[in-house]
């Protein structure tokens, strides 16, 4: 069964692939609004430790709107959650069997 893993390059998601490896096919994927070259760390680390990666484009539409809402709170969190939960809603669109989040566990934004 194949698995794609909201994957950062860091440690925390890089232990859920090593996880989730034994009970399904992961794949690393990671969302780029195209702004920077971020993802290049993510492709990387998930290159290193023997997994396949794919970039996905997300949304510019959903960044400015989130960028708004962090404008709007005063603080970034709701803004941060929407790029997260619109990440997770392209991914689940892959042809896969299971989606899994790697990201974000102990991350806290005021």
């Amino acid at each position: 069964m194949e698995l794609a893993l909201l994957y950062s390059g860091g440690k925390d998601s890089s232990l859920a692939a090593h996880l989730l490896d034994r009970f399904y096919d992961v794949r690393c994927v990671t969302g780029s609004f195209g702004l920077t070259d971020d993802w290049e760390h993510a492709e990387r680390a998930a290159t290193e430790l023997g997994f396949p990666f794919e970039r996905v484009d997300l949304d510019e539409e959903v960044a400015a709107a989130a960028a708004e809402t962090m404008i709007a709170d005063g603080y970034p969190r709701n803004g941060i959650q929407r790029v997260h939960e619109h990440a997770l809603e392209v991914i689940a669109t892959r042809d896969v069997d299971a989606v899994a989040d790697g990201t974000r566990r102990d991350d806290r934004v005021p």
